[in-house]
């Protein structure tokens, strides 16, 4: 067995276990249970929208995927956050890092583990959306499968700085604690406000209102105020460029937590 295929092994034998210790855990089991209580939510406040606007789908599925920005936060926060500073807080590293397997396949496979899981989550979210969609509206739009891709996105980028606080922190509460703040109090803070006066565009917290947006093909609005300036009453995030900034996000902040967790000693 050559190299390659030894770390593929091995690769293979980290994600399935991590998979599995996840799986049979309350780190699954609770923002799955979110999950459920905010489909309900989203269901309720999206057939109200729906009726208001004569059965509108993207009335009614602006409410469900405007959540799940909230819902792959709360996820990455309980899942991943404590992923790497579990092993210096608890000192399980003092045995895991003594069998022959390179801390970055280590680090792979938390990874892939966490991806995996969340990819299931956002998957019967998504499910659910589309079907309830057609249950009230008879029909859904097409942008859905969009919003679902940069759900994907946005998981992958909250997944590695929820991994990121986790490579730095001295203690696993501190790092559910930062990744709690950035990735759902933040979130729920740029949600609930309407922003004018600047556009936040490298915000992650704003750049997440795309997979909303996406849906309803909601834009920025410039009115002239004369003398050639521009305002306007809100600005919406744009596909492109929040595309691009989730996935700044979610490649430095992979690479930033993967060597500082294989350099950080016990």
């Amino acid at each position: 067995m050559n190299a390659a295929q030894q770390t593929a092994k091995q690769l293979s034998s980290v994600t399935f276990f991590e998979f599995r210790n996840i799986l049979k855990s309350w780190r699954f089991i609770i923002p799955l249970a979110i999950t459920l209580g905010i489909f309900a939510m989203a269901f309720i406040t999206g057939s109200d929208a729906a009726r208001a606007h004569e059965y509108d789908p993207v009335e009614f599925l602006r409410a469900m995927v405007g959540s799940s920005a909230l819902l792959l936060g709360i996820y990455a926060a309980v899942s991943s956050s404590d992923s790497l500073s579990s092993e210096y807080d608890k000192k399980t590293g003092l045995v895991l890092f003594t069998k022959p397997v390179s801390k970055y396949t280590i680090y792979s496979g938390k990874l892939l583990s966490r991806y995996l899981l969340g990819l299931i989550i956002i998957s019967i979210y998504y499910v659910l959306a589309y079907l309830s969609c057609i249950l009230v509206c008879s029909h859904a739009p097409v942008p859905l499968g969009l919003s679902f891709l940069l759900s994907l996105l946005y998981l992958f980028a909250a997944i590695g700085i929820a991994m990121f606080f986790s490579s730095i922190s001295p203690k696993s509460m501190v790092a559910t604690m930062l990744s709690f703040m950035t990735l759902v109090v933040l979130t729920l803070f740029i949600q609930s406000i309407t922003i004018s006066s600047f556009e936040p565009w490298y915000s992650f917290s704003y750049s997440s209102g795309a997979i909303e947006n996406i849906v309803s093909d909601r834009c920025t609005i410039f009115t002239s105020n004369g003398a050639g300036s521009f305002s306007t009453n809100e600005y919406i995030p744009e596909t492109v460029i929040s595309t691009i900034v989730m996935g700044i996000y979610g490649v430095f902040s992979t690479l930033f937590s993967a060597v500082f967790f294989r350099y950080r000693t016990l």
